[in-house]
């Protein structure tokens, strides 16, 4: 009796890894995301030295006709209101930087928002879930993605301290971002 109770555990037992290996099998784990590209300054970067490598990557792309992720770092924190002014050209806006915290994705304006409302309902959002003081919130800077002209077109705005933008290639998603110092 005991020889059969033996034989059927050890049965289950092979099923159970038999049925781990299929689930395993069947259902491979995802490679993370690489983050290759960065945006941003550098740790201790002085402002002259990040503003001068942003505007070396900007020259860099050429009229090569394609979009480009960047980040648009501002001369001092804005309001949204002042913030979405500068970016208004450019046709997509992949996320906002609160100051002295992580960028925020932001999905464009949808039912006639502006994207001034969404950039102030997405600072609201990042300064909850940091549980952050929201009396004076402000946006850093913003990353969006244009051709080149809009590019420089934003870069010459007097609000826009640089604009840093990386290769065609670059995948949202898959990048690093340090927060600019206004």
């Amino acid at each position: 009796m005991r020889a059969k109770e033996g034989l059927g555990a050890i049965a289950a037992a092979a099923v159970l890894g038999a049925s781990i290996f299929a689930v395993g099998a069947l259902h491979p784990p995802v490679p993370p995301a690489v983050q290759g590209d960065t945006l941003g300054p550098f740790n201790n970067e002085p402002a002259e030295h990040y503003a001068a490598r942003a505007a070396a990557s900007l020259e860099a792309l050429g009229e090569d006709g394609l979009d480009h992720l960047a980040l648009v770092s501002f001369t001092t924190p804005l309001s949204c209101d002042q913030a979405a002014a500068t970016y208004e050209a450019a046709p997509r806006v992949n996320a906002i930087v609160p100051a002295a915290l992580p960028y925020k994705d932001t999905p464009e304006p949808a039912a006639g928002a502006s994207r001034a409302e969404v950039c102030e309902r997405e600072l609201q959002r990042a300064l909850l879930s940091a549980h952050a003081a929201s009396a004076d919130a402000r946006v850093v800077g913003a990353i969006i993605t244009a051709d080149t002209p809009t590019l420089a077109g934003i870069a010459t705005l007097p609000d826009v301290a640089a604009v840093e933008a990386l290769p065609a290639d670059a995948v949202w998603g898959a990048i690093a971002v340090s927060t600019p110092r206004s």
